[in-house]
């Protein structure tokens, strides 16, 4: 957004906005392979016979291999409100953003491709320490290069519709961003031969990958000027406390935490679904993310479209709503065989999933760049990354909630039935309460109720959400 020659806004240009996107494809394709790879690395899944699948090295012990993952995350979780704080403070001739996503992105790199080359050429804790060491690092710069990179959306797109432009493509680079980390990955780990040596080919492939689609947009996209007023030179916690004192800021956390806290409790079922329940292999998963990452993709257009009919407000609740009204649908796969075939029926119902989806990830930063406005009213400060660093925090954390319950809620009631659990008698009246009502799961019973938990916190970010009175 410019200034025209009477002083008015003119809109925000689709050169701006793509060239901001392109590096979002890259930090999409490191999470992406982070998330597939980087345990399986370590700790590979074994065949019947005790040999590694693929020829895959084995470097670490699966817990220790988990552990130190979720070291990692607990560090891009923590950096997240300071990474933003220091930016906020930040006052350079190249902007307040710009020398993070920069500069951040050579170490990033660098721990990127050293987490795919531990010290010791066979299973040892030691090389679960060099994981946890890279990954922690890796996404400590990870998030010193996106906190500011996300704060620039606000920064660049200054009107509702541009900001609600910017998001849509800003999701359109992420699904760009997940299909390579998904499949063209796999591509590259076959044609280099497969086994470890394969993946670290397809690592570094990746990571020289993203760290070029990120240096672009670093040296092609300029930040608008802010006054030194406006630059937030205070302390972290006076930084950190008005937040925590915006109301519209508290409900737009609680609501999206809600979302995703549910989602990922869904998400992480659907591989126990397609193995459990429709037998298939899991890679079959694959085709079934696939339906509804096509509907997301379709979808976006749309999603702007309805913003200019609906507005902002709408169409978040509507993303929530009908998240709750889909996830509890899958259930009903334990009896699709009767009215059709159920494989179908489960790439019908996660394919709808797409279009509330798109809603969320497109309304989603719009709304927060509102209310990182209306705080530079209330205050007088800029403070886009401090704002994104505690969301991000937020969220994180309760995505690794989310995947934590859904392991609870396997264990308690899915794939062992719980058994001889403290919890039995509890667990054993909820199966029965799905047998009586005909949808006896037997072990699978905690697959039933996936769906239903995503529907109560889907209903508990509407709830709330509902309550969000700051309309620009």
């Amino acid at each position: 957004m410019t200034k025209g020659k009477n002083g008015e806004l003119t809109p925000l240009g689709m050169k701006i906005i793509l060239l901001y996107c392109v590096a979002n494809v890259g930090m999409m394709v490191l999470d992406t392979v982070l998330d597939q790879y980087a345990v399986f690395f370590y700790a590979p899944r074994r065949t019947e016979g005790g040999a590694a699948a693929g020829a895959v090295m084995a470097f670490a012990p699966l817990v220790l291999a988990g552990l130190a993952l979720n070291f990692g995350r607990f560090m891009d979780a923590l950096a997240n409100p300071i990474v933003g704080y220091l930016s906020d403070r930040t006052s350079t001739r190249w902007g307040r953003r710009i020398p993070y996503v920069l500069f951040g992105s050579i170490p990033m790199t660098i721990f990127f491709i050293m987490m795919f080359f531990p010290p010791l050429q066979s299973e040892s804790k030691w090389n679960a320490v060099w994981f946890a060491f890279t990954c922690g690092g890796f996404l400590f710069l990870y998030t010193l290069v996106v906190a500011p990179y996300l704060a620039l959306i606000p920064e660049l797109a200054k009107s509702s519709d541009d900001r609600v432009k910017l998001s849509s493509w800003h999701a359109i680079a992420s699904m760009l961003g997940l299909i390579i980390g998904s499949v063209a990955t796999g591509v590259i780990v076959t044609k280099a031969g497969g086994g470890t040596n394969g993946i670290r080919t397809m690592a570094v492939s990746m990571g020289i990958l993203s760290f070029a689609t990120i240096i672009f947009t670093a040296l092609t996209v300029k930040e608008g000027p802010v006054t030194k007023e406006k630059v937030a030179k205070i302390s972290f916690m006076q930084a950190l406390a008005p937040a925590f004192k915006n109301k519209h800021f508290l409900i737009y956390i609680f609501s999206i935490s809600s979302f995703w806290l549910g989602y990922k409790v869904l998400q992480s079922s659907t591989i126990y679904v397609c193995t459990v329940i429709l037998n298939k292999p899991e890679g079959y998963v694959s085709a079934i993310m696939a339906g509804m990452l096509v509907v997301l993709l379709l979808s976006i257009p749309l999603v702007f479209t309805l913003y200019n009919k609906f507005g902002k407000k709408k169409l978040f609740l509507a993303g929530l709503a009908m998240m709750m009204l889909f996830s509890p649908l899958q259930g009903l796969v334990i009896k699709a065989g009767v009215f059709m075939d159920a494989t179908l029926f489960y790439h019908i119902i996660i394919a709808l999933m797409g279009f509330p989806i798109a809603l969320m990830l497109v309304i989603y930063n719009a709304v927060l760049s509102d209310i990182i406005d209306f705080d530079e009213k209330q205050t007088g400060f800029r403070r886009e990354a401090m704002y994104y660093g505690i969301e991000g925090l937020f969220t994180k954390t309760t995505r690794g909630i989310g995947s934590s319950l859904s392991a609870v809620l396997f264990a308690l009631f899915g794939l062992d039935a719980a058994s001889g659990s403290a919890f039995s008698g509890i667990t054993r009246s909820i199966t029965d309460f799905f047998a009586s009502v005909g949808l006896g799961a037997g072990p699978a019973t905690g697959l039933l109720l996936a769906g239903p938990i995503c529907a109560v916190f889907s209903l508990a970010g509407v709830i709330i959400f509902s309550k969000y009175t700051l309309t620009k």
